[in-house]
């Protein structure tokens, strides 16, 4: 009777830590406008199998979280709230994940302690919210993780056939994977110290190596094509040395700064050293457990060869390390660490005074994040045109808002012509410089679509979406020639919860 008191005290527990995140994932889930990314996603999640992967040649990332967004899109729709459903699942997930694998292998206190921790993590509720891969990376991660530690302890097939899936898994969600996958891997091997199971445990990857075989061939294209893919992200990566690199991530692991990801993403007393001082004590206080538990000290070791390796081949080939992005599949792992450093102390006050102040931190992070004022107008462009527009328009979008125009318009009789051209082929991302050294094709796709919106008949129009950059300059002067602007156009608008502007024009053929 006492053990099933217990079991169903943990069943409540965790059911009360995934109601509080399930309320902080679905909050204005559908508010704001997909951003690029993830209408990029929408975008391949449509497509069919062999044109996804034939598209997937020149992205850097494997099928496999697009495959489940096309299921779930065919299940639950493509609406923005929809489509981020699948990441709060996903989310949701990794916290049952945490908890079970904690109270396993650390205890029933650290296990409740790292799934809150997870629960109010900012940034993993910011992930939770977007139409992306990360928080299945984090999922994954905790099954690689548990599955690991299950085969280091027990030895059992179950744990090793479970560790060669995840490690499957994830190398076909995300190509930066492999750091996790074979930093667990080494360090599993390096814990059983069994001439018998490490033999097993080489033995099972091998064959994960062969199952991920026919995606390795589209990985080395990819390889070479993410110097194009991540051009954005070089000055940054350059910017600054591996070790800051690596200080960002632990920010963005706990209350900020978090580059690359939401600019609402902030809090001054979060990011102040008094909180940061304390997180490191506490982060100190878990990692000091590795040389005392087996299960710390995997976490541990695994933890750094993977930002080794990852951190390495940052520096020596090409830089895809984004803290707070690429390197998510480690929040996991942090959160059981600093879970076991809160209930180091003898005095369970101190364990409650230490979630107390977590709680209060994050939410000071998430306040500016929930109130966001692009979360409420993001979408008002395309609303605008979806207000005026009549069948046989034509909209021009310009940068990176093709994927989003086709997303916002789905279902309305209007043309969408991208400028550059080249962004129908690849709308999820655009490699400025090399568009801008090739002027005279810049001004050919002009004058094709100016051509094409002369045809037009009086009646109908045509809505430019106008990014701000240099590349637009040939089709502003060719426009004009062709077309008369009506005169309450170039209203500006934000364009997506990363906060770009756009202006929308809307110009009719000239008097015939």
């Amino acid at each position: 009777m006492a053990f099933r008191e217990i079991q169903r005290s943990s069943a409540a527990l965790l059911a009360s830590i995934l109601a509080v995140a399930a309320g902080a994932r679905v909050l204005f889930l559908g508010n704001a406008l997909l951003w690029t990314d993830e209408a990029y996603s929408v975008h391949l999640a449509h497509l069919e199998f062999g044109r996804l992967l034939e598209k997937l040649l020149s992205e850097s990332t494997p099928p496999l979280y697009y495959m489940l967004l096309r299921l779930w899109i065919l299940a639950f729709g493509d609406g923005e709230a929809a489509v981020r459903a699948l990441s709060v699942v996903f989310g949701l997930g990794a916290i049952a994940g945490v908890y079970l694998v904690a109270r396993r292998f650390l205890s029933s206190r650290a296990a409740a302690v790292a799934a809150f921790l997870l629960a109010l993590a900012p940034i993993h509720i910011a992930h939770s919210q977007q139409a992306r891969m990360y928080a299945l990376l984090s999922l994954l991660a905790v099954g690689l993780a548990g599955f690991g530690l299950g085969f280091s302890r027990t030895r059992a097939t179950r744990d090793l056939v479970g560790f060669a899936l995840c490690s499957l898994l994830l190398l076909l969600t995300h190509n930066v994977s492999l750091w996790i996958v074979i930093g667990f891997t080494l360090a599993v091997a390096w814990e059983t110290g069994q001439a018998r199971a490490v033999v097993a445990l080489a033995t099972a990857q091998t064959l994960t190596l062969l199952a991920y075989l026919p995606w390795l061939a589209v990985v080395v294209h990819q390889v070479g094509r993410e110097a194009t893919v991540l051009d954005w992200f070089l000055p940054h990566w350059h910017a600054k040395s591996p070790l800051l690199h690596l200080a960002d991530t632990l920010w963005s692991f706990s209350f900020g700064p978090f580059p690359y990801l939401l600019p609402a993403l902030s809090s001054p007393v979060a990011e102040s050293w008094l909180v940061r001082g304390a997180l490191l004590a506490v982060l100190a206080a878990g990692v000091v457990r590795a040389f005392h538990e087996p299960t710390v000290r995997l976490l541990v070791v695994a933890s750094a060869i993977t930002l080794a390796c990852a951190l390495t081949y940052s520096s020596l080939a090409q830089p895809v390390y984004i803290p707070g992005r690429t390197d998510h599949y480690l929040l996991p792992v942090f959160v059981w660490i600093l879970g076991v450093g809160l209930v180091t102390p003898r005095l369970r006050a101190a364990t409650w005074l230490g979630l107390v102040a977590y709680g209060i931190l994050a939410l000071s992070v998430l306040a500016p994040y929930y109130a966001h004022p692009s979360r409420d107008s993001s979408r008002r462009f395309l609303e605008e045109i979806r207000t005026r527009s009549s069948p046989g328009d034509i909209v021009v979008t310009t940068g990176l808002t093709f994927a989003e125009a086709e997303h916002g318009l789905r279902g309305l009789p209007v043309r969408l012509e991208p400028y550059p051209r080249s962004a129908r082929e690849h709308p999820g991302y655009l490699s400025w410089a090399e568009i801008l050294s090739d002027p005279g094709r810049l001004a050919d796709d002009a004058r094709e679509i100016a051509r094409t919106a002369a045809r037009l008949p009086p009646a109908n129009r045509v809505f430019v979406i106008l990014v701000p950059h240099a590349a637009q300059g040939p089709l502003v002067t060719e426009l004009p020639r062709v077309l008369d602007l009506d005169p309450d156009s170039g209203e500006v608008f934000s364009q997506s919860v990363i906060g770009t502007s756009v202006r929308l024009f809307v110009w009719k053929p000239h008097p015939r």
